[in-house]
């Protein structure tokens, strides 16, 4: 099983990773990516930085500057992760949106409030592998055999 969570938006050639995860991977083998959501970004500077001009000009973006580390990350469609891995050999066992609702929704002060928090769990994870709401969530998840 290789995790590779959150890595990818700070890769330039993904190719060499990928390769190297191909080798290390048997056949049958898991991969578990997990990857900045290229869709979410006008949601993310609408709801969160309440700049609706900010959105309309991500609405074909694929970076943004990371708010921790202060440097461009790259977003990407899943559907698009998905047709390239699936020709370097792998198929795709699940798909999942990760923070569907949780970035958008309220404020972190909000959010921390026991019962609040708890609605807005139960929130994800009934969104977490529906459509459409898995393809606007912050970050997705894709669980990948090696062939």
């Amino acid at each position: 099983m290789v995790l590779c969570h959150n890595v990818i938006q700070y890769i330039d050639d993904l190719e060499p990773l990928f390769d190297a995860m191909g080798k290390v991977l048997k056949s049958g083998g898991v991969l578990s990516l997990i990857a900045p959501n290229q869709y979410s970004l006008p949601y993310q500077a609408a709801f969160l930085n309440g700049d609706l001009d900010e959105a309309y000009e991500l609405l074909d973006a694929d970076e943004q500057v990371s708010s921790i580390f202060g440097v461009n990350e790259r977003a990407y469609r899943a559907d698009e992760l998905i047709d390239w891995l699936v020709q370097k050999g792998y198929s795709v066992d699940k798909h999942y949106g990760i923070r569907c609702m949780y970035n958008y929704w309220g404020t972190n002060e909000k959010k921390q409030e026991a019962e609040v928090y708890e609605k807005l769990k139960k929130l994800e994870f009934a969104l977490t592998d529906r459509e459409p709401h898995k393809q606007t969530a912050r970050l997705f998840q894709l669980i990948l055999r090696k062939k």
